[in-house]
């Protein structure tokens, strides 16, 4: 460190090693991603209502949806509501959810990504999957609990209306080279 404070063209100097190894980083990261399966993403959006809300301040009102929001972003992680998921009904491949209970948790908790939008209410739920029609069938599931069951978790007069229905990405979503690809070649 001293010797950067002491020479303030060291990175002038060291450009050429900088930038092989900055070369060398990419291609690794490039490498590594093609280990890795090739996933696409399913999302889809839910507007959280509190409907004993209306005589409070909008703010409170918002406030109180994204708390709640935050509560059912981590519930969508627990067991109890894979397995309401996974007896939706919905047209799930059994190799999906074909492996012992802690594989099953870890590889849940990889597949599902919740989001919540400060300011606005709303839960933003992503599926990721190899296939694309099961990344949707499996976000379709998740939709289905969310809107029916969301009172069993939450408490109170809260609803969960679906507002953007899963959409599957037309490219992979994971992991990201493999995205650029195959946008630079399709």
């Amino acid at each position: 460190m001293s010797h950067l404070a002491h020479n303030p063209l060291f990175f002038w100097h060291e450009r050429k090693r900088i930038f092989w190894i900055a070369i060398a980083v990419a291609l690794l990261a490039i490498v590594v991603s093609f280990f890795r399966p090739i996933e696409y993403a399913a999302t889809s959006r839910f507007l959280i209502i509190e409907r004993g809300s209306f005589a409070v301040d909008p703010y409170t009102a918002i406030r109180s949806s994204e708390r709640i929001g935050d509560n059912l972003a981590r519930i969508i992680y627990t067991s109890d509501f894979l397995e309401k998921v996974r007896s939706a009904g919905f047209a799930i491949a059994p190799r999906v959810f074909s492996v012992e209970e802690r594989k099953l948790r870890k590889t849940w908790g990889r597949m599902v990504e919740t989001t919540v939008a400060r300011g606005s209410g709303l839960l933003t739920v992503t599926v990721y999957e190899r296939d694309k029609n099961q990344a949707v069938e499996i976000s379709r599931a998740i939709s289905a609990v969310l809107t029916t069951r969301a009172p069993e978790y939450i408490g109170g007069d809260v609803g969960v209306k679906l507002v953007d229905p899963p959409l599957a990405t037309r490219f992979p979503a994971r992991p990201i080279p493999a995205r650029w690809a195959a946008r630079d070649g399709g």
